[in-house]
């Protein structure tokens, strides 16, 4: 399993065992729970409340942005740097900075971000679910209220990478 370049990966044990992310049932229930995480989490993004704690809901974005900017980063798409840049700031600032209160004013960019990670990610969804234990990690972080800044790598991973 490639290692995630944005998010580390969650140690070996904390993945679930036995899970046969190439089978095609289980590539499709998958698909299934991210078109209805992808409704829940767009939704939310105009329904919450500015300076509101919002923890639980900040980790689903984290994990619908970080698989999206892996499986860029991966297949070579042009949004890599792009949704990498809105998770970033979505760690950095939202999460570390401001104590995991929503700010209104990110949600039209996070709308954009998540609607284009959606997409890469149900292209690409082979590639997606093998990336998928980074983005669980990032999300139980946030929930967890641990996440730091250096969670999510900076520019550094484009060194030798043309823009």
């Amino acid at each position: 399993m490639p290692r995630p370049r944005h998010i580390p990966s969650r140690p070996a044990s904390a993945r679930r065992p036995g899970v046969a992310f190439g089978h095609p049932v289980a590539q499709a229930a998958a698909l299934d729970d991210l078109a209805s995480h992808l409704r829940t989490t767009r939704i939310g993004l105009y329904q919450q409340q500015d300076g509101e704690p919002a923890r639980g809901y900040l980790a689903h974005l984290a994990w619908m942005l970080g698989l999206g900017a892996e499986v860029a980063l991966h297949t070579g798409d042009d949004a890599a740097r792009s949704l990498h840049s809105t998770l970033r700031t979505l760690v950095a600032e939202v999460c570390v900075r401001d104590g995991y209160c929503w700010r209104a004013d990110l949600a039209g960019v996070l709308d954009e971000a998540v609607g284009h990670a959606h997409r890469l990610i149900t292209r690409h969804a082979a590639i997606a679910l093998t990336m998928q234990p980074g983005a669980d990690w990032l999300a139980v972080r946030i929930r967890d209220g641990l996440v730091q800044a250096s969670d999510v790598a900076g520019a550094e991973i484009y060194a030798g990478v043309r823009p």
